[in-house]
């Protein structure tokens, strides 16, 4: 039986971010289900698997290690978002400990963001991990997202400057980001609250170094 490909995400935007990108780089088809199933060139490239959480996207990647006999490659994404359970340590010492100390895999101690992926050991699945939005930083699948907004667009700093200067937030402070971006989608020739529709309509630098890094994590893993 050949085995699968699987990337975990936290929800629905991220699973949709990755296969639009895929659609828009690569050539993807996209079939809609959960997991997604992504094709470049008519054949199955990986799934791409909506936890509906992070906290569920943990256990199913502890899950999918496990069961060595159906997966072949297994990569987590997840968000670095602000506070003391979303740092990178704590991000990287679930998957030290998870890859490691359950299953034997070498991965270092502290996190390194230039070994991201680790080979195959005693039959389990190659794995992976990228952590939104760059593997440095604290942030989300929208900060990503803005980050891969033209040099030239002058209305990002508008959506900002609107953002910070609300007379009352009615959201929490880590997801400035959420309504910065949505902010700009709704000034685009085609308002839309969904960020991968921005790929479809051109609305990002897919040529931008954070998204040809990610890609080619993207690539290297799934390869």
């Amino acid at each position: 039986m050949e085995k699968t490909k699987v990337l975990i995400v936290e929800g629905k935007e991220d699973q949709s971010l990755v296969c639009a990108l895929l659609k828009k780089i690569n050539g993807a088809t996209i079939k809609s289900t959960n997991p997604k199933e992504v094709k470049v060139n008519n054949k199955l490239f990986l799934q791409v698997y909506d936890a509906d959480g992070v906290d569920n996207a943990k256990i199913k990647f502890k899950q999918f290690i496990k069961d060595r006999d159906q997966y072949e490659t297994v990569g987590l994404m997840v968000d670095l978002d602000s506070g003391k359970e979303a740092n990178i340590q704590s991000r990287w010492q679930f998957f030290k400990d998870t890859a490691k100390e359950s299953y034997g895999y070498s991965v270092p101690d502290r996190f390194d963001n230039a070994a991201l992926m680790f080979e195959s050991i005693a039959n389990y699945p190659k794995i992976g991990l990228w952590l939104m939005p760059d593997n440095a930083t604290e942030g989300m699948l929208e900060d990503f997202a803005i980050k891969l907004i033209k040099e030239d667009d002058i209305l990002i700093a508008h959506s900002n400057d609107i953002v910070i200067g609300l007379p009352e937030k009615r959201f929490r402070p880590s997801y400035n980001s959420k309504a910065i971006l949505h902010t700009w989608l709704a000034w685009q020739e085609y308002p839309n609250a969904d960020i991968w529709r921005g790929f479809d309509n051109n609305y990002f630098d897919v040529t931008n170094q954070l998204c040809v890094g990610f890609m080619h994590w993207i690539e290297e893993m799934y390869k």
